[in-house]
């Protein structure tokens, strides 16, 4: 169980908020993933999103649509993909089971979520939330790679048709089983337009599912490519190959949901098939307690009773202080104070800063120019110069050991001095000084000025930050009117390079601001996310590193590290690839 990052991207550098603060959703900021920055408190979104108008957290990709915050529980399917009648279940809920709360209680420190279903939820304390009370197909190990959950095993011949096998013990926490058509239901629920659920983009752009997010007649939604062979088989067809579906399939907006939660007038709070539930009701601003499930079949939780307390990551370091909470969301820059019992734990998320470059202008047209400047930074300064407490030096494009986070590691992305001098002077005429455009935001500002004063030491050209309004430069860029690099915010919906080379770089990306075009570059995407042999991956990753060494339009610089403070009497703290903490496996004393 592990969340990836929301449908919001990649966003222009906008590195002010501090570590776990995330944007807004509703009307209150919250906390979300970290990897979804915010520009000085204002909510990030994705870049073209803003630019057209859509609202905070509604960043979908090309062919996607925005979705509003008005829930409408579309009715689910009883097969293949079509939207049958809501109908009641009659179940007995788990709370009439007692719950066995040894083990002690944690209490938890999030911002408060927007919601904590799977076609409700948006941002990091509401995935963590949603992980604890449902199981997917899948979940994902320290290296990102996916791990049995609910199916055990799986296979496809071709990538694009997928069987997954699922156990025959899981049940939901009101006894009813969970079927390979408790899937079907879900993800057809999440992809029909009238339940307007803002994580549901993650089905087309990332997995690629056929039928999701097609046009519809009328208010029936679409025929979705996921059927149920039997209970226990759910075949997955997509529009393309895509060999990180098992990886993909661990986000917990991909859980099922039992056919009780179809009935609109239904229970109060999602049932669940996690390793816990729900104590009481959730209603927004009151918190969550959750509690050991009975019904639950996977690995015991050493923990029986979790507490959510909403806690402002600002304000989690002074709770932690006072022993008020266990463990929490905190920013960067917290510290425990004299004779306090908790530390931070950090680890790089999926959020990177890297500096592109306009390849059709002048004069970063030249890409020698582009190879000089960026041989030229030296990283581990400029981390240190921007904020070492949130940044790391980035040599690749994904955060290892995350997949193809080796074979990504750039050759132009190493401190040459000389190298870069010497590409530099062998300019026709190089130019006597450069802009280098940035969101206007404290940390964007910091980084711009530790690269122009890097540039101003070596190749020696003058370089004037240029602040600018989010929008502004996101229509700049768009139309090709900036004529020099520009630095950018960007984190990875799946975990792999492919979430972050193909959208940036791929020929017609609608994130793709640099101006690439390249076929080699994208054959070497296809390649790379179609195969289901690993060393064709890695091969094709490479060459896709490679053709970008060749072309320099686009350089990694910083990886945006996630911290959380926890008690140190705390057992079983880690950080998963996400910047979230695997919270069902924590002990307390």
């Amino acid at each position: 169980m592990c969340p990836l990052s929301p449908v919001c991207r990649g966003s222009l550098l906008s590195t002010s908020r501090p570590s776990g603060e995330h944007r807004n959703h509703g009307d209150r900021r919250e906390a979300s993933h970290p990897g979804q920055p915010a520009v000085d408190g204002e909510p990030a979104m994705s870049a073209r999103a803003k630019a057209t108008g859509r609202g905070p957290g509604r960043v979908l990709r090309p062919g996607a649509v925005a979705v509003a915050l008005v829930w409408l529980i579309g009715a689910c399917t009883s097969g293949g993909g079509q939207a049958a009648p809501p109908t009641t279940v009659a179940t007995t809920t788990s709370t009439t089971t007692p719950a066995d709360l040894s083990g002690g209680t944690l209490r938890v420190g999030l911002p408060e979520p927007a919601g904590i279903s799977p076609a409700t939820v948006e941002g990091l304390s509401g995935l963590e939330i949603t992980d604890l009370l449902f199981d997917g197909l899948t979940s994902l190990g320290p290296d990102g790679r996916a791990l049995p959950a609910v199916a055990e095993t799986w296979e496809s011949d071709d990538g694009a048709i997928w069987d997954f096998h699922l156990r025959s013990d899981a049940v939901f926490e009101n006894g009813e089983p969970v079927t390979a058509q408790s899937f079907v239901d879900a993800f057809t629920r999440l992809a029909d337009p009238r339940t307007s659920a803002p994580l549901a983009p993650l089905g087309s752009y990332v997995l690629g599912i056929s039928g999701w997010g097609a046009p519809t007649d009328g208010d029936q939604p679409p025929r979705l490519g996921v059927a149920a062979a039997d209970p226990t088989t759910l075949r997955i067809v997509l529009d393309r190959p895509f060999s990180l579906l098992p990886e993909a399939l661990a986000h917990p907006v991909f859980s099922p949901v039992a056919a009780a939660d179809l009935n609109p007038g239904g229970p109060s709070g999602p049932i669940g098939n996690g390793p816990y539930r729900l104590a009481a009701p959730w209603s927004p601003g009151a918190g969550a307690v959750l509690e050991r499930s009975p019904t639950y079949t996977g690995p015991r939780p050493p923990v029986g009773r979790l507490e959510i307390v909403p806690t402002d990551p600002l304000d989690a370091g002074g709770a932690l202080d006072r022993s008020e909470l266990d463990i929490a969301m905190i920013t960067a820059e917290s510290t425990p104070t004299p004779g306090s019992s908790w530390s931070p734990v950090a680890a790089d998320g999926p959020a990177a800063v890297f500096l592109g470059f306009p390849i059709l202008t002048a004069p970063t047209d030249q890409v020698d120019l582009r190879a000089a400047l960026v041989l030229a930074i030296d990283r581990q300064t400029l981390a240190a110069r921007v904020d070492p407490q949130l940044f790391d030096p980035l040599d690749r494009f994904i955060v290892p050991p995350l997949h193809g986070s080796a074979e990504s590691a750039c050759a132009t992305c190493r401190t040459d001095a000389e190298d870069a001098l010497t590409r530099w002077q062998a300019l026709e005429e190089p130019p006597e000084s450069l802009r280098l455009y940035h969101v206007d935001s404290p940390r964007a500002a910091a980084t711009a000025r530790a690269l122009a004063a890097q540039w101003g030491q070596n190749p020696g050209v003058a370089v004037e930050p240029v602040p600018m309004d989010l929008l502004a430069m996101v229509e700049s860029l768009g139309d090709g009117a900036l004529d020099g690099p520009f630095l950018i915010d960007w984190s990875w919906d799946a975990p792999t390079v492919l979430d972050v080379i193909g959208p940036l770089l791929r020929t017609g990306s609608a994130d793709n601001f640099t101006g690439l075009a390249d076929s080699d570059l994208d054959a070497a995407l296809v390649d790379a996310r179609g195969s289901l042999d690993p060393a064709e991956q890695s091969r094709a990753v490479r060459a896709a590193t490679a053709r970008i060494d060749e072309q320099v339009p686009l350089t990694p610089l910083l990886a945006r590290r996630v911290t959380w403070g926890a008690a140190d009497s705390l057992e079983g703290v880690t950080l998963d690839p996400y910047g979230s903490v695997r919270l069902n496996v924590v002990s307390v004393p």
